[in-house]
This record gives C-alpha cells, structure tokens and sequence, in this order.
C-alpha cells in the first residue's frame, strides 16, 4: 500500500480480484502528493495510480478522472488482456471524502464503459465526514478546517484560513445547492455510500482524536446504515490517531481490522 508516509496521502485504495479469486489489480488514488505512478504494492501486486487533487471537488463527475480511466483501461488492456471478459470483484478502501468522491467517479466511469464488476464489501472505510438529517444543515466547518491544513504548516495561520474557507465554503455552498439545485460532493458522497449502497457491508474506520472529522459525525452514519438494513456495520475507533493516519498510529490492528472485516466476504489470499 505504500510507504508510512504514503499512507498520509493516499484517499481511495481499491482491490481488483477476477471472478476465480486471483488478484487482478490494486489501484490506488493520491491526493496532496507528488505525480507519479507505483507499479506494485508491498505484496507484490499490479498497482495502478489515480492521480488527484483537492481541486477535483470542482470538477463534475463525468469530468472527474477521465484521463486516468483512459489510462486504466489502457493499463488493464495491457496488464490482463486474457481476462479482459473475466467479471471483476472490486474491494474499494476509501479514505476521508476526497477518495469518497473519486470512487464515485471512477465507478461511473465503469458503468459507461460496460465494465463487468461487483463490489462484495465496501470493507475498508471511511474517514470522511458524513452528512445527513441529523446533521447540522449545511455544516462545512470540518472541509474548512481540511483545506487550512493542507494550505499551510503555521499553527498560528491555519485559524485564519479556516476562517477564510469557511465564509467561501458556505457561500460556495448557499449557491450551489439553493440557487442552482446541485447536491454537493460530501452530501453526494453520502447518498451513495450509504442509501445507495445500504446492501454492501462496509467497515468504519476513524479515531475520537481527529482534528477534521468528528467521531460522531461516523457514528450517525453507522446508525443509519444499520436503520437501512446493511448487512453488516462496524467501527474500529483508533481514539488517537490523525485524520488519515490510522495505519500509521496503529499499523497492525489496522491491518487485522481490515483483513478479519474482509475475510468475512471474500476469499483472501495467505496472509501478507
């Protein structure tokens, strides 16, 4: 998956399987990071790269990735092209909301091109904040305070600039979603992950410490995943770890989190 300090920038994770149980891809999403491809993780699997940045959240999801989906397909063509009528199984680890938003994308991005895939658990996450009723109406606080950290290092400036974001956000927001009736990425992100998706077991994984997403905000979202039916829920609270930094603080039970949460669902390969 990365280098320790990779793992402070990756947001989306996915793990492709062909149908028969053989790995097929991993592919990873960056954000924050420097451009470049990694051609295979620490297992030793083919790795594709979607490559990102905060300023994806601007773009419209039919625009969202369409050079890295070319690139994938390009990729899959020349990496798999034996099993290219083989159905996929798709495992997504999704971190905070901007690998929330790129999966979206990147799934509808593989729903017009007709490629045949299923998704047995969404085991692995979610660190992004969660919106929905019970929620304070919108409630951009924690994206500002996002985009203050990763502008700047100062601890003294970052108040300001989420002060900053915060009347631009808000106003961002007031005209997006009441003048031009579009749904925004964070409430878009939890239409699908969980109304949408409410049959796909999913695992939450998040930490009472973190700075930009309130432990309760994914305890709302777990409640009403259970209100909706979803197979299985659960939470690994990691109580002191950062935003995005669980596998960092705690890389084992990390690791056994996922691999026990996953082994539920599909069949894994011997323990890495």
């Amino acid at each position: 998956m990365g280098t320790a300090d990779d793992d402070k920038c990756v947001r989306l994770f996915l793990e492709l399987r062909h149908a028969d149980g053989r790995p097929c891809l991993r592919l990873a999403r960056w954000s924050v990071s420097s451009g470049r491809q990694v051609c295979c993780d620490v297992s030793g699997n083919d790795t594709f790269t979607l490559l990102s940045a905060p300023s994806d959240y601007l773009k419209l999801g039919r625009r969202h990735h369409v050079a890295s989906f070319k690139a994938f397909q390009a990729w899959l063509a020349h990496h798999h092209h034996d099993n290219t009528s083989s159905r996929l199984v798709i495992i997504p680890h999704v971190m905070s909301n901007g690998g929330c938003y790129s999966w979206n994308c990147f799934q509808s991005h593989l729903d017009r091109a007709g490629i045949a895939y299923d998704v047995p658990s969404r085991h692995v996450v979610r660190y992004g904040k969660l919106k929905h009723e019970s929620s304070l109406p919108r409630d951009v606080r924690s994206i500002a305070v996002a985009f203050s950290i990763l502008a700047t290092k100062n601890q003294l400036v970052r108040p300001v600039f989420a002060a900053l974001f915060l009347v631009v956000l808000s106003v961002a927001s007031f005209v997006v979603t009441d003048i031009f009736g579009i749904v925004d990425p964070v409430q878009s992100n939890y239409n699908r992950f969980i109304r949408r998706d409410a049959a796909i077991p999913k695992l939450f994984l998040y930490s009472k410490a973190d700075p930009i997403v309130e432990s309760n905000h994914i305890q709302e979202a777990m409640a009403h995943a259970n209100e909706l039916k979803t197979p299985f829920v659960q939470g690994v609270d990691f109580e002191k770890s950062d935003h995005v930094a669980h596998f960092t603080y705690d890389p084992q039970r990390y690791k056994q989190s996922v691999r026990a949460f996953v082994s539920q669902f599909v069949q894994l390969q011997s323990a890495q």
